[in-house]
């Protein structure tokens, strides 16, 4: 039996041949599939993989559904449709069928044989075969585009979180220029973590091996390439303010930019380095908020 898109049958299998190579060198194997009490229809299995489950399924008489098969004109009799079985297909074994299981009749390979020339018959399959191979390579071509498209989406993705994320920053930088507190002090005192933030979710990673290639987003799950992760060092400078001794947070944002202005981005190697810097400069002229939060960070006079 098959159904209406000639894709799926159901059957015994019989005379399962040995391994075959057809004109351009592509080995194959040949069976014939008992679909109803009387048919049998002349299989062209492609995929030597299944060779032995072929040999033991018609060996043990099991019924089988042969799923996601196809159909090519038989090398031998015109006009008659035999079942091509592709890499792609698969079998099921069933419990049972509305018929049993009937030795094929030996029919004589002269016999078919006679019915078109051999060098027809092989053109035919070579056709065939030709044509498998280019339906194989236009499946690999779609899903090499349709990964493309996913990555392209992806990275639109991100570029959008990345504005909005810039956006956000240029709105909240506005609203903390109202109100800044200008002081000219020696930091005295400072502390600074280094953390890394996912590309992906932008979680900040609280654990992280510097010597590692690859690490693992503890939020969500994704392995990334170390410089996949954005670096970011924010912590606390302590500044004198005449006799007050002022506590102020550094963000990474800041400090970046003040590393930058300065030429001095190769102290992110070590963030002892960084702390030891401000320590070493001496006088800074900082800019903060009402949250004492550092908006600018320069050397020299106000």
């Amino acid at each position: 039996m098959a159904s209406e898109e000639e894709t799926v049958f159901e059957g015994y299998l019989h005379d399962v041949t040995q391994m075959e190579t057809s004109g351009n060198n592509k080995d194959y194997f040949n069976c014939y599939l008992q679909t109803s009490g009387d048919q049998y229809r002349r299989c062209v299995v492609f995929d030597i993989k299944k060779h032995g489950y072929y040999v033991k399924a018609a060996a043990d008489r099991k019924p089988l559904k042969i799923i996601n098969a196809g159909t090519i004109l038989n090398k031998f009799i015109p006009g008659q449709l035999d079942i091509r079985i592709y890499y792609a297909s698969t079998e099921k074994v069933l419990m049972s069928l509305d018929f049993g299981y009937i030795e094929k009749p030996s029919i004589p390979n002269s016999v078919e044989e006679a019915l078109v020339p051999e060098y027809v018959a092989r053109q035919r399959l070579e056709v065939e075969q030709q044509e498998e191979v280019e339906q194989e390579q236009e499946e690999e071509q779609e899903e090499v585009e349709q990964q493309e498209e996913q990555e392209e989406e992806q990275e639109e993705e991100q570029e959008e979180v990345e504005q909005e994320e810039e956006v956000e920053q240029q709105e909240k930088e506005e609203v903390e220029q109202e109100g800044l507190t200008t002081v000219r002090g020696q930091v005295y005192g400072v502390q600074l973590a280094a953390q890394r933030q996912c590309s992906s979710c932008h979680k900040w990673q609280l654990a992280f091996n510097l010597t590692a290639i690859n690490h693992r987003c503890k939020a969500c799950g994704l392995l990334q390439r170390f410089g996949s992760y954005v670096q970011a060092v924010n912590g606390t400078l302590m500044v004198n303010k005449g006799d007050l001794k002022l506590p102020l947070t550094l963000t990474s944002t800041v400090l970046m930019t003040y590393l930058s202005q300065n030429d001095l981005q190769e102290l992110l190697a070590d963030v002892q380095l960084v702390e030891e810097h401000f320590l070493e400069v001496g006088l800074f002229v900082i800019q903060y908020n009402a949250k004492n939060e550092v908006v600018v960070v320069t050397t020299g006079n106000v």
